[in-house]
């Protein structure tokens, strides 16, 4: 088990540890306002012990699990702000409903979000450290214990001010919105017909329209989504099919 070396700055302690061909490498790092922690990158059995007793605590697993509990709040206050707002179902850019452009095949699921992420320890000396997730570096002090700041590696219209904006983007966010107006009964008709029909084609191979006239339209796929079936234009909470389109 190697031994632990300090490099200290102020407030924060890092520890290195002597690797082969006498190369020290990153152990983890102390706060002096934290006395219970010892922040690793990551652990394993090789590591040597943590200074004081300290408990093991891997940085990026607590930045995440700190940052998506602050978006899961925001999130929920938001969903309760905005319950009662349609205004998304009928935005339109060139000619098309982004919004049911989205959802044809989603409507009734709950949207997820990746856990993936990576930690940026570049300004450690500083006390900050930098968690990136959903192409966003949120920056944290743990000297002060706080947010310094938003980095998106994508260029934004606006720039991020909060952990929802991370973990939500808009396009999530409406999806959110419709699945709990849907679920509290106050969404709109057509959703609810979306959902209906998806749950309808599971599992299905084929399905027959049989129409006023007698014509009868039979689809036949070894998986049928409702996108194979519904236009993407959805107008006054009506659905179009595009049943000539495919046969």
């Amino acid at each position: 088990m190697s031994k632990l070396y300090e490099i200290k700055n102020g407030s924060i302690t890092i520890y290195v540890g002597d690797w082969r061909n006498a190369e020290f490498r990153f152990k983890g790092f102390t706060i002096e306002n934290d006395p219970d922690n010892y922040y690793v990158s990551h652990s394993g059995r090789y590591d040597p012990s943590p200074p004081d007793g300290r408990a093991i605590v891997e940085v990026g697993e607590y930045l995440y699990t700190m940052y998506r509990a602050e978006a899961d709040a925001q999130l929920q206050k938001y969903t309760e702000d905005n319950i009662t707002r349609y205004d998304f179902y009928t935005e339109c850019e060139d000619n098309s409903f982004p919004f049911w452009t989205e959802i044809v095949n989603k409507a009734g699921i709950e949207p997820t979000t990746n856990n993936n992420y990576e930690v940026d320890l570049s300004e450690l000396m500083n006390g900050v450290v930098g968690l990136s997730t959903h192409g966003v570096t949120i920056k944290y002090d743990f000297i002060e214990r706080k947010t310094v700041g938003y980095e998106s590696r994508y260029t934004r219209s606006e720039p991020i001010v909060s952990a929802m904006e991370v973990f939500y983007r808009d396009k999530m966010l409406r999806e959110i919105l419709a699945l709990e107006q849907y679920r509290r009964g106050i969404g709109v008709p057509a959703y609810g017909e979306l959902v209906k029909l998806r749950e309808f084609l599971q599992a299905k191979k084929s399905v027959k329209f049989v129409m006023k006239s007698g014509k009868v339209y039979e689809l036949k796929k070894d998986s049928l989504w409702v996108r194979d079936i519904v236009s993407h234009y959805v107008k006054e909470s009506r659905i179009y099919f595009n049943l000539n389109n495919n046969y």
